[in-house]
């Protein structure tokens, strides 16, 4: 049994000082962030301006670059452009066809607030038109008709109807209602 915990004791000190030195050398061995920038602003200037060499091969910064490697840079960058424009060109279709599919919406919208517009139209000349006929009327015939009638649609054909006969409508209804529908006019007009 001491063998047992004298041996895990040794395999676990081993482990900490193994994971210790692996510790330390990837901390040595990782290039700092201005290294990395270095490293990065020298690949971006051997990709972006590749030299063309005029014979078969011709030394750059220590390196040989061939026409061969000039020309796959330059394919390189350009398979790398038509790429964003690709993405790009498919971002802007996305957003037509949302924008397309506002306008419908917008269109639908606009179709039915004037079939509204129309009804409501409509609406209004049948009030001017059932006004005049009640404006004709005298307080007894119109006063059976109006037990049966909404608030809301007396109020419609008073605001149609001349100031002189309006007050045969209101004299035709009785006197807890027209005071309910004048109460409402006066809310109306404020």
């Amino acid at each position: 049994m001491k063998q047992v915990i004298m041996w895990s004791s040794i395999f676990i000190v081993l482990f900490i000082v193994f994971i210790g030195l692996a510790f330390v050398g990837l901390t040595y061995m990782t290039p700092s962030p201005d290294e990395i920038k270095q490293i990065k602003l020298e690949q971006k200037k051997v990709h972006t301006t590749p030299e063309i060499a005029d014979s078969d091969s011709t030394k750059t910064k220590g390196k040989k670059i061939t026409i061969a490697d000039s020309l796959q840079i330059i394919i390189d960058q350009q398979i790398g452009d038509l790429f964003f424009m690709r993405v790009t060109i498919d971002s802007l279709n996305e957003q037509l066809g949302s924008k397309e599919d506002l306008v419908t919406k917008y269109q639908t919208q606009v179709k039915s607030l004037n079939d509204n517009i129309q009804t409501l139209k409509t609406n209004n000349i049948s009030i001017k038109d059932l006004a005049k006929t009640y404006e004709t009327m005298k307080v007894a015939e119109i006063r059976p008709i109006l037990e049966k009638v909404s608030d809301a649609t007396i109020i419609a054909l008073y605001k149609n109807m001349g100031s002189r006969t309006r007050k045969n409508l209101i004299q035709a209804l009785s006197s807890s209602r027209a005071a309910q529908i004048t109460t409402k006019l006066a809310e109306s007009s404020s």
